[in-house]
């Protein structure tokens, strides 16, 4: 029998960025594009961010989240909503890197080197398409 993150896994499995929106603040909605990492323990589905983002300061402020994941080729969509949460935690942040992060973090701002970066866990995920 197939679990349903299993299911959730072989949706997303060739969709590399989700669209991740949070709470700010101030009670309004923000939506980034945020690259789905590697499956690993401790959480349904992984980000990585550096601290000083939004999606840092939001998931801290309020940990609901959605994820929409579309494949443009089949016009498929996945919506997940969950529960967020912020790890500095170096191993996991070790254990999660990819060469393709350069794209988004400096060498001064590299999350391995100066334990800035934010592993975003999402948890207790609820999906639904078409």
């Amino acid at each position: 029998m197939t679990s349903d993150l299993e299911v959730l896994y072989s949706q997303i499995e060739e969709i590399e960025v989700a669209m991740m929106t949070t709470r700010r603040p101030d009670g309004h909605l923000q939506s980034r594009a945020m690259a789905t990492q590697k499956r690993a323990a401790g959480a349904d589905l992984w980000f990585v961010t550096a601290e000083t983002t939004s999606a840092a300061r939001d998931i801290g402020h309020d940990a609901h989240l959605n994820l929409s994941y579309y494949k443009d080729r089949t016009r498929e969509w996945i919506s997940v909503s969950g529960i967020g949460s912020l790890s500095r935690e170096k191993a996991k942040i070790e254990e999660l890197y990819s060469e393709d992060w350069r794209m988004w973090f400096s060498d001064d701002a590299d999350p391995r080197a100066c334990g800035a970066g934010w592993a975003t866990s999402a948890r207790s995920c609820r999906s639904s398409c078409p």
